[in-house]
């Protein structure tokens, strides 16, 4: 198992599980789970989600509508959204009804899904 980030801000937990293209990923966001239903990414897909997603962080093309945190079923069980100002990430996400809001500066949260993106690579090549 390998954790990425930190659970109280954001975090990539990556288990052992890999089966058929599909690697166990937990997702956590202000020690809450976002991803307490569906955890299997199918590599291939989720890393170009994760590439992409970082892209538009980096880039700053976040519109006030962006639908953050959108990696297909892995992400199913969560709704997020983004705000960027001033170098921090400002991220929210409706879990079942509950909101749970976490700031992360926006280097952080870039240096946590580069290490994402890069382990799960190896994983998947």
């Amino acid at each position: 198992m390998k954790e990425i980030g930190n659970k109280n801000v954001f975090c990539f937990v990556v288990g052992d599980n890999n089966e058929g293209g599909l690697q166990q990923v937990d997702i956590w966001a202000n020690n809450t789970l976002l991803t307490p239903v569906d955890n299997m990414a199918y590599l291939p897909q989720f890393v170009a989600s994760l590439e992409n997603e970082s892209n538009d962080i980096n880039s700053d093309n976040i519109a006030r509508e962006y639908m953050f945190f959108n990696h297909g079923p892995t992400t199913d069980d969560v709704v997020g959204n983004i705000t960027l100002a001033n170098g921090v990430a400002k991220l929210s996400f409706d879990i079942g009804g509950v909101v749970n809001l976490v700031s992360v500066s926006k280097s952080e949260l870039l240096s946590v899904y580069q290490e994402a993106i890069e382990y799960l690579r190896g994983i998947h090549a």
